[in-house]
């Protein structure tokens, strides 16, 4: 039985919520990996959400970060470019934690990249709150 759009934005919403909380449960561990791909993670569901609000969905990381930016900051206005940089800048930093071996983040850059996290879904969920589908 296919989920309303309604029931998939909430799913997904609450995979963004738990994706923080893991995010915080891993920097604490310090398992700054987990952090960083928890953090990306929910932006990433956050996004969805709002795919699914939208009509557009997609499980291509770099089509659904596009969209994003063309339709919802550049072309709509939705969301201002800071929202887009956010994005962006997870997606990359969760590219580099995932496959360069090298890789190390000084822990107040993931914090800040957490922080950021629960400044996204904080911002999608309220605007989600006053776009109802």
């Amino acid at each position: 039985m296919p989920e309303t759009r309604e029931t998939l934005i909430r799913l997904v919403l609450e995979k963004s919520e738990k994706a923080i909380l893991a995010a915080r449960n891993y920097f604490l561990s310090k398992d700054w990996e987990g952090a960083q791909n928890r953090a990306y993670y929910a932006v990433f569901y956050a996004s969805t959400a709002l795919g699914y609000l939208y009509g557009f969905e997609s499980s291509k990381h770099n089509r659904l970060l596009g969209w994003f930016n063309t339709k919802l900051v550049r072309e709509l206005g939705l969301f201002s470019p800071q929202m887009f940089a956010i994005y962006k800048r997870s997606y990359n930093h969760r590219i580099q934690s995932d496959y360069d071996i090298t890789w190390t983040v000084e822990p107040e850059e993931l914090q800040k990249d957490i922080d950021e996290a629960v400044l996204f879904l904080e911002t999608v969920k309220r605007h989600i709150n006053e776009n109802p589908v």
